[in-house]
């Protein structure tokens, strides 16, 4: 399975990468779809700064893992947030347990990098998140 997750900007008509990088990883992921393929996609315009559709998404694709796995949905947004270092361990008088960062207090970057831990787990359970 392939897949492309990144950000693009109309320009002249046309959806273009906003980013080189994005744009190598688009170039990319095209280049891998054979013809005939169907291509599966969500878009939505961002009219605000992003977090609240990265927020709604994030959520969105923990549901689905939970549900095409079979696991508690509080479980699986524990290992979405462990996979993208949003946990840590805490000591507090010799005693170690581990915290892990709201999603709602999350930066733009955090909730991109529980986005693709989200889609890491779901390539390897045979779920496309895309």
């Amino acid at each position: 399975m392939i897949s492309f997750y990144g950000k693009l900007s109309k320009k002249s008509g046309k959806l273009v990468p906003v980013n080189p990088k994005t744009e190598k990883q688009f170039t990319e992921f095209k280049s891998k779809i054979g013809e005939g393929t169907t291509i599966e996609v969500f878009m939505e315009s961002i009219n605000d700064n992003g977090l609240l559709s990265q927020l709604a998404k994030v959520h969105v694709m923990i549901r689905a893992l939970a549900n095409h796995i079979g696991e508690d949905p509080a479980i699986m947004k524990y290992l979405v947030k462990e996979k993208a270092g949003l946990c840590f361990t805490h000591r507090h008088s010799e005693k170690e347990s581990l915290v892990c960062k709201s999603f709602g207090d999350c930066s733009y970057d955090e909730l991109d990098l529980a986005i693709h831990a989200a889609i890491d787990i779901g390539q390897k359970v045979n779920l496309s998140l895309q």
